[in-house]
């Protein structure tokens, strides 16, 4: 299980509003920031995250506490989000390719086409997957313990749930 902590803003139902800070990938390399990662992170700087998760363990708002996400879950949201748009590109070009060469067209516009339409149908699939998911119980964060209570242990700007 991967672990974040973070702090409860409310609570909506079973369910507790829990905002987290991205964290940033620098410093673990010996780019030591000079990357163009770390370049990025200072320019959009961290926006806190927002997320709901079950709150089996009965923390209120305020609470610190720490929230889990399944490996699997993770991987597989990862591979839709970052894979699966790709393949589809790279599918429907190769399909725009062999479509260029049965009607004798001598132009990138079929490859174009192809490429683009599945790109953006990939793009749709994943908006009705991401929509499944926002209501499965079972792919949702879990808040797992309560690091201190009244969210006293380090500051935390707060933001207002959308």
């Amino acid at each position: 299980m991967i672990e974040e902590s973070g702090v409860i803003l409310g609570l909506e139902g079973g369910l507790a509003v829990v905002q987290t800070e991205r964290r940033s990938t620098c410093g673990g390399c010996r780019a030591g920031g000079s990357c163009a990662t770390s370049w990025l992170d200072r320019l959009l700087g961290r926006r806190p995250v927002l997320l709901k998760a079950r709150n089996g363990i009965g923390a209120g708002p305020g609470d610190l506490v720490v929230v889990g996400v399944e490996e699997s879950d993770l991987l597989r949201a990862a591979v839709m989000a970052y894979l699966v748009p790709v393949l589809a590109l790279v599918l429907g070009a190769i399909l725009g390719q062999a479509l260029a060469g049965v009607i004798g067209s001598g132009s990138d516009l079929p490859v174009l086409l192809c490429g683009a339409a599945a790109f953006a149908l990939a793009l749709l699939r994943l908006r009705r997957y991401s929509a499944a998911l926002e209501g499965a119980q079972r792919h949702r964060p879990v808040v797992l313990r309560r690091l201190a209570a009244g969210g006293a242990s380090r500051p935390v700007a707060f933001v207002q749930p959308r």
